[in-house]
């Protein structure tokens, strides 16, 4: 019996090898990546008043920089950006609305402390 159980994590293991072995690529979805890719930039681009906006240049460029989905899509990122700010400074959301925005999306999570920074320097100078 003991010699038994010593052979299943072989048997898990020779199955594996077999399966990846057999199989293709992705059998079951084989667009999942780029399903994944398209909806970073969807939620990113969203909307009348979309979270790239809020971006500033500099993080947006990290952001296309680091991330590969931002990165095969950068110029509609940056097209959304300059839409978003047609008046030319980017936006400055209001403290509640920087909150939900916060709180809702995890991108924005990463920018967190740069936007509040930004909210405090724009309510100094106006």
């Amino acid at each position: 019996m003991a010699q038994f159980l010593a052979l299943v994590p072989l048997g898990f293991g020779a199955f594996k090898v077999y399966q990846n072995y057999t199989s293709s690529d992705d059998d079951k979805n084989p667009q999942a990546h780029l399903l994944r890719e398209r909806g970073v930039i969807d939620r990113l681009t969203a909307g009348d008043n979309p979270p790239v906006g809020y971006f500033s240049e500099k993080h947006l460029e990290k952001m296309i920089k680091t991330n590969s989905a931002c990165y095969k899509h950068a110029d509609v990122l940056r097209a959304a950006r300059e839409k978003a700010n047609l008046g030319g400074k980017p936006k400055v959301p209001t403290a509640e609305h920087l909150e939900k925005m916060i709180k809702t999306n995890s991108v924005l999570k990463v920018y967190e402390d740069e936007m509040r920074a930004n909210r405090a320097a724009s309510s100094k100078g106006a």
